[in-house]
């Protein structure tokens, strides 16, 4: 959309996974995966086809809940603004 600013254009986000495991029907996908992202650190997800690289974006943004062993927090700088301001 060409005149539009994100709503988090100047926020800082940072990320903290640990032991998050994940698996489909038996499959596992994510095994103990354990990461730390600070505030303004720039960090790449990249692996083949079917890797988990998808399912590990989905726990950060908070799309699927963590089995009750792992932690993922993502921690904002800033606070988020309202939904109804977000254009959502």
């Amino acid at each position: 959309m060409a005149g539009t600013t994100s709503p988090f254009a100047n926020q800082t986000f940072g990320v903290t996974i640990e032991k998050l495991n994940k698996s489909f029907d038996g499959v596992p996908v994510l095994k103990d995966i354990s990461l730390d992202v600070k505030p303004g650190e720039i960090f790449v997800i990249m692996g083949p086809s079917g890797s988990g690289k998808s399912v590990l974006l989905r726990h950060i943004a908070g799309l699927e809940y963590p089995p009750a062993a792992a932690c993922v927090s993502a921690i904002l700088t800033r606070p988020i603004p309202p939904r109804a301001s977000r254009s959502i």
